[in-house]
């Protein structure tokens, strides 16, 4: 199995939610951990925009070395808080036409910013194309949501995963189970769970795992030999374009110019976004300045003045 996280990988999603500011529970990131460790887990996936912290993600890494993935439906400023928060990899939640194209604008402002894939129960997916478009911006692999309380089609791990998946372009190497264990299912709840024994799973929902749950999917995660590269992907990602690499550096300068209120910074911030926009072609890059800039003027207004000279609109 081929996954840009290690597996398995435990997906949460309210533990670490903030009502008014106060935390559902105040020992989230050592209790999740605590019940990834017995589990077997290697990576977490923990639900963005409801409140977790920096410090939490340093906490889950520091304690038992989890790899941290966030996992969301996204919006206008997923790129940015994801990059906030130092999280290792990113999942977005793919389940209708509106999720599908937040979803590619995510995806391309942090294409080659860290390893991405896609969670999803194949809704708004529709086509191999449009699967191509997420996979050219690194999310080579897909997470289904095989929940086996949807029906038996659903709990056919090589059916609805690996068959299904197929349709979209995933190939078996590239199509992996997110089994549903938040009604007490265990690991003989899925048909076909053999083919994903040793790290080639992930889990939804680890908050409410009993022990005996805990203790039947670190089972199936110890068996059989895991892959040689630990269920990574050992080649570099694709570098990314030029475009792709203007596209998120104007984002980050437009989130961080918003809560700047120092002039230095500031206006390299606005330099910089202005040096990036799609109005800056080569031609207008290579174009004779006409105007003098007086000796003793301050740096920054001398680039400014540069700027608008050349026609680049602030």
């Amino acid at each position: 199995m081929t996954s840009p996280f290690p597996l398995p990988l435990a997906f949460t999603s309210w533990a670490f939610n903030k009502k008014d500011g106060v935390p559902v529970d105040n020992n989230a990131a050592d209790n999740m951990t605590k019940a990834a460790r017995l589990m077997g887990a290697k990576s977490i996936a923990v639900q963005i925009g409801e409140g977790i912290t920096e410090q939490e993600i340093v906490r889950l890494q520091e304690l038992n070395g989890l790899f941290v993935v966030g996992w969301c439906e996204c919006n206008t400023d997923t790129a940015y808080t994801v990059q906030q928060l130092g999280l290792q990899g990113f999942m977005p939640q793919i389940e209708g036409p509106d999720q599908y194209d937040a979803a590619v604008r995510t995806l391309r402002t942090l294409t080659g910013l860290l390893p991405v894939a896609v969670v999803s129960d194949y809704g708004g997916l529709d086509t191999k194309t449009r699967c191509d478009v997420l996979r050219s911006y690194g999310a080579r692999t897909l997470f289904v949501e095989a929940y086996a309380d949807a029906g038996p089609t659903h709990a056919d791990l090589p059916h609805y995963v690996t068959e299904l998946a197929a349709n979209y372009g995933y190939d078996a190497d590239h199509a992996v189970p997110v089994m549903g264990t938040y009604r007490n299912e265990h690991p003989t709840a899925y048909a076909g769970v053999d083919n994903y024994a040793g790290p080639s799973f992930a889990v939804y929902l680890l908050e409410p795992m009993t022990d005996s749950q805990l203790d039947a999917f670190a089972e199936l995660a110890a068996a059989g030999q895991p892959p040689v590269n630990g269920g990574t992907v050992t080649a570099a990602p694709a570098a990314p374009k030029d475009t792709d690499c203007r596209h998120a550096a104007i984002t980050a300068c437009l989130a961080w110019e918003s809560n700047q209120a120092d002039a230095q910074p500031l206006s390299r911030m606005a330099h910089a976004r202005r040096i990036l926009q799609t109005a800056n072609t080569n031609d207008t890059w290579t174009k004779p300045t006409t105007t003098t800039i007086p000796a003793g003027t301050p740096a920054r207004e001398a680039i400014k003045t540069i700027l608008d000279n050349i026609g680049l609109p602030p």
